[in-house]
This record gives C-alpha cells, sequence and structure tokens, in this order.
C-alpha cells in the first residue's frame, strides 16, 4: 500500500512472498466520508521494515486532495524527512488513491502504476477529526497510525495504539511497529503536493 510513507502514511505492489491468510483485520470501517477523510494526516507510527520506507525517516505527512466524488479518488502526496538530511529539507512522492464502494476498502498506487486488482489500503477506522488506522497485507503486514494534529497526547496516541491490536490480532505490535514517529516544531512541513516524487540526498 502505501512512500509512507503514508501516508504514508500509504504502499506499492511488490511481489508477494509473505502468506496473508489467516491475517485479515477483523473490520474495516462500514462508512467511509471520503470528503471528510481528504486533508493533511500525521504519521504517529508504521510498520518496521518496508522496503519503500526508511524507518530513519522522520515528520511523516500525507495529504490527500482534488477528491473526485463521482469515483472516490484523489490525489495523495506522502513526505518526509530523513535522519541523515537537516530537518528542514523535505522529500516526498506523489500517487493517486481510490475508495470507490464507499467504505474502507480502497486502493492507492505510486509511480503512474495501475492500481491493483484488490484493495490494498484499507481504512481500518478513522473519526476524521483525530486519527485514523490504516492496515494491508502484501509481501508483509503494514500498519499505520495517523493522526490529525502532528502532536497528539500520549494518551490519544496509546488508545490508537490499543485499538490497532484489537483490529488486528495477527498483527504482532510489539515486534514490527515502530516508535512513535518524530514530529512537531523541529519538523518542516508541507502546504501542497509538490511536483518532484522523490528528493533525497
Amino acid at each position: 500500500m502505501k512512500t509512507f510513507f503514508a501516508s504514508a502514511i500509504i504502499a506499492t505492489s511488490f511481489a508477494n512472498a509473505f502468506d496473508c491468510s489467516g491475517k485479515d483485520p477483523l473490520s474495516v470501517q462500514d462508512t467511509l466520508d471520503a470528503t471528510r477523510f481528504v486533508g493533511d494526516w500525521y504519521e504517529q507510527s508504521h510498520a518496521l521494515n518496508q522496503p519503500f520506507q526508511s524507518d530513519t525517516w522522520t515528520c511523516g505527512q500525507a495529504q490527500y486532495s482534488n477528491l473526485d466524488t463521482t469515483d472516490g479518488s484523489f490525489d495523495v502526496y506522502n513526505s518526509s524527512e530523513s535522519a541523515h538530511q537537516s530537518l528542514n529539507k523535505r522529500f516526498g512522492v506523489n500517487g493517486a488513491a481510490k475508495c470507490p464502494t464507499g467504505d474502507g476498502y480502497c486502493y492507492v498506487q505510486f509511480f503512474g502504476k495501475d492500481f491493483t486488482e484488490e484493495p490494498n489500503y484499507l481504512v481500518l477506522e478513522t473519526d476524521y477529526d483525530t486519527h485514523a488506522i490504516i492496515y494491508e497485507c502484501d509481501d508483509m503486514q503494514y500498519l499505520w497510525i495517523l493522526a490529525r494534529e502532528a502532536t497528539p497526547s500520549a494518551a490519544d496516541y496509546n488508545r490508537w495504539v490499543a485499538r490497532a491490536k484489537e483490529l488486528v490480532p495477527s498483527y504482532d505490535f510489539n515486534a514490527n511497529q515502530s516508535e512513535r514517529d518524530t514530529q512537531g516544531d523541529m519538523c518542516t512541513y508541507a502546504h501542497t503536493s509538490n511536483d518532484i516524487d522523490f528528493f533525497l540526498n
């Protein structure tokens, strides 16, 4: 699903050598109001060892914009900063997403690739105003916790972690999930999407 990054934020499709059987979430969001879901999200944690998102990246931000209400599609811009850069230099990737069935079964793609046949960006839960829990199982299990605020309280974050564990009981959160992402005043957030797909030095 999904550079989340999330987005991530979010991931692209890789050759599937991972057995996803028995790893489905208990549920996804029954009704997804895309008009409320789009906007800016800030990554709070992500699955470790992703092939497209380094665990050293910080200040993760997902921006969803230009919603087409006729088919549930929207633009994606996922950006981050790196521990190997000064924290005032961002890089990111543009993509596209769609949630065509009005629930949490969504699709995301980057680098102009076609959408996958099966949903690869599952919105397990969101209240639109505070948090979203995103999941995919493909070449590995992916899980993101996103927040509307860059630095929500520890109590809120811990509650979302507990909820993620409930929704995906097959996911070994302690072994596979990152610590809380670096967010806050040290970050230089994107205000709009960027035409440059990737920037690293």
